[in-house]
């Protein structure tokens, strides 16, 4: 059963309210932090993920996380977006948006595709057309379950 995306978003945190988890959304400096990284390194930002991060700082769950604008080691550690890429430094036009297991989640800012990208030999496949896809794929499925 295929959901959209905020709906997903939705249910992502209900399940957490109702586990005891407060999350937030990224502070304006964190999402400042991310937009600034975005034009110094010339590489835009998925608008949705931009737009997740005024709801919820990041989404961990079930092995994947959407990592947020920046990272956040308290309370419970979320991998940032701007360290991630800062330190991975993933060919242009890509921008590395999240992780699933042993791979990245990887978005190609030139046809809004996204691939995953092993983290040892950097070799990448694509994965979805859009983030529709993308979250469908990675929260939707298991959120259904819940």
């Amino acid at each position: 059963m295929s959901m959209p995306w905020r709906r997903t978003l939705a249910i992502y945190l209900a399940y957490r309210v109702a586990r005891g988890h407060t999350d937030c959304p990224a502070t304006e400096a964190a999402r400042e932090a991310a937009e600034v990284w975005s034009r110094t390194a010339g590489r835009s930002l998925p608008a949705e993920l931009v737009e997740l991060w005024r709801v919820v700082a990041g989404v961990d769950f079930n092995g994947t996380v959407l990592f947020g604008a920046v990272e956040r080691p308290e309370p419970g550690y979320l991998a940032g977006l701007v360290e991630t890429n800062m330190l991975l430094e993933p060919p242009a036009p890509h921008v590395h948006i999240g992780s699933y297991g042993d791979e990245l989640l990887s978005w190609n800012s030139t046809d809004g595709s996204y691939a995953m990208v092993d983290r040892v030999s950097d070799v990448s496949m694509p994965a979805h057309d859009s983030w529709e896809e993308l979250v469908e794929e990675h929260l939707g499925r298991h959120l259904v379950k819940w």
